[in-house]
């Protein structure tokens, strides 16, 4: 598993349902971070899944359109 989230229970919510909120990820340290975290952090995306995906198949970058050249991707998933 890559990433992590949070339960917001219904005592919590503001809109009286429980949900799943996504935590910050550190792509220099391939963890989740806390939302306090005082490092780069940002959020696991569909275009970091098809970069990830597009590096572990070994898929050539540049014939990838739409999603940015600078996207990170979850590099713990590919084997050294």
């Amino acid at each position: 598993m890559i990433g992590s989230s949070k339960l917001v229970t219904v005592a919590e919510s503001n809109i009286g349902l429980s949900y799943q909120v996504a935590l910050p990820f550190d792509f220099t340290l391939q963890s989740p971070s806390s939302p306090l975290a005082a490092t780069a952090t940002t959020f696991i995306t569909p275009a970091t899944v098809a970069r990830t995906l597009a590096e572990i198949c070994q898929v050539d970058w540049g014939s990838f359109q739409s999603v940015s050249k600078t996207t990170l991707y979850l590099a713990k998933l590919l084997k050294s």
